[in-house]
């Protein structure tokens, strides 16, 4: 029986090249002619549906990690719509807040764990009278069944959200001004 790879390149192949093609599915050969790009998604796709991915020739790894399947790239994807979806609730909480406020939060968010960055939303939005915003979260906890790193995904993919990137770069050149200005002063005498 032909492997994956085999199979992508008959399909790769095309019709009318000089080459042979490999006899598969019982004496049936299927050829259609795509450019490399497609045959290298095809190749990925049928990985994918068959639960073990395979890279395009070529491909570079990326830390040895191996592509998600099917069902991890879904749970990702679930997981940034989610970490869109937190940060435009908690913009409207935002409204009702001084900027103040609002960076604090940011910096708490940020030094959480991913886990309690999770919690801490939920406590956010449920203190405000979100309930919906707050059972939006447990999807998560689905997510996470399929995918392990859901839940850091989730915080990375909150905190580089527009609005919340805005307050962590604020946080961060506070934090640098300020530091400068304590130097500044130590050294002064002040």
């Amino acid at each position: 029986m032909a492997t994956t790879n085999e199979t992508m390149k008959v399909i790769a192949s095309g019709i009318g090249r000089n080459e042979e093609p490999e006899v598969i599915m019982s004496g049936r050969v299927i050829t259609v002619e795509v450019p490399d790009e497609l045959a290298e998604v095809f190749q990925g796709l049928i990985g994918s549906l068959a639960g073990t991915p395979v890279k395009p020739e070529g491909h570079p790894e990326e830390d040895g990690d191996e592509e998600p399947t099917g069902a991890e790239e879904l749970a990702l994807k679930i997981t940034a719509w989610l970490a869109g979806r937190a940060s435009d609730n908690l913009m409207k909480i935002a409204e009702g807040l001084s900027t103040e406020s609002m960076l604090e939060i940011v910096d708490c968010l940020e030094r959480a764990e991913p886990a309690a960055h999770i919690s801490m939303l939920k406590a956010i939005f449920l203190s405000c009278d979100m309930q919906k915003a707050a059972d939006e979260l447990r999807f998560l906890d689905i997510c996470s069944e399929y995918e392990d790193e859901a839940a850091w995904y989730f915080k990375d993919a909150f905190l580089n959200t527009e609005m919340i990137d805005w307050y962590s770069v604020e946080n961060l050149i506070r934090q640098k001004t300020g530091e400068k200005n304590s130097k500044q002063e130590q050294e002064a005498g002040i």
